[in-house]
């Protein structure tokens, strides 16, 4: 069965290579009434972190597509094809789709369909559908797939540092970005660190990241804006210290919304267990 897979742009997936059986709904940001974009189509994660950081005045928020949007995007699909349908949903905190979705949805005749609330945001969101997207491809069935997603929900950790150190192009990288504030995403918000309550530090992040990962098979990533690109050799250069099986750690724009929330500076490094059938 011929199956299309939607993820909300707050997965990243538009910067990740991926099939054209995965298709993202985009989140709208918007700077006025008249002044709106669809995530990635007409602003990128580059020319959004750029405006923010040079125009102090924009005031910034975000929309979403409505069912009517989403509509026109099934119909599209069954057009080409597809059969069925599965929507990875990022958490309510940061895209709220679950309702225009499940309205859409509502109006399918005899189409099976599965809308999963991934709870979280980024990377791993990206993941669940090239994944899920392969396994499909492989025969397996909507119920096996959705195993495979739980598991991923329930076994990955995103971590953000904002340093307080604001970096410049051009000057030296020091120790100066080691301490700043440290977050994650858990249970779909944006939250301090409870284990680093005394210690927010990159350093910290480090040890949290390689405690919880240790005898586990993970796929670690990092998580970047614009100005925070210049951080990526000395991070890359550490996950791969303390994940010695990794082959290739990417790194992937951290996503619209939840960069607004955050310094302009920061920088994520995230993990994901893998998954054993």
């Amino acid at each position: 069965m011929k199956t299309k897979i939607f993820v909300c742009s707050n997965s990243g997936i538009d910067y990740v290579t991926h099939s054209k059986n995965i298709s993202a709904i985009p989140i709208i940001i918007s700077f006025s009434k008249e002044e709106k974009y669809d995530d990635f189509i007409d602003m990128n994660s580059e020319s959004f972190y750029n405006r923010i950081t040079y125009d102090s005045s924009a005031h910034l928020s975000f929309e979403y597509q409505n069912y009517a949007k989403i509509n026109e995007y099934i119909e599209i699909a069954q057009k080409e094809g597809y059969e069925q349908f599965l929507f990875i949903l990022s958490a309510q905190e940061f895209c709220d789709l679950f309702v225009p979705v499940s309205i859409a949805v509502s109006d399918l005749a005899d189409v099976q369909y599965k809308i999963f609330d991934s709870n979280s945001a980024c990377f791993p969101l990206a993941y669940m559908a090239i994944m899920a997207d392969e396994m499909f491809s492989n025969g397996k069935t909507m119920d096996e797939v959705v195993v495979f997603l739980e598991h991923v929900k329930k076994n990955h950790h995103i971590f953000l540092f904002d340093p307080s150190y604001d970096y410049q192009y051009g000057q030296k990288i020091t120790q100066k970005i080691a301490s700043g504030k440290l977050y994650e995403i858990d249970d779909g918000r944006i939250l301090s660190v409870k284990k680093a309550k005394n210690n927010q530090s990159l350093l910290s992040l480090f040890q949290i990241y390689e405690t919880e990962t240790e005898d586990s098979d993970v796929i670690p990533f990092i998580l970047y804006m614009t100005k925070s690109s210049a951080y990526l050799p000395i991070i890359e250069e550490k996950l791969y210290k303390i994940t010695p099986g990794a082959k290739k750690i990417k790194s992937y724009p951290i996503p619209a919304i939840i960069g607004s929330r955050i310094g302009l500076n920061s920088i994520g490094v995230g993990y994901i267990v893998k998954f054993i059938e």
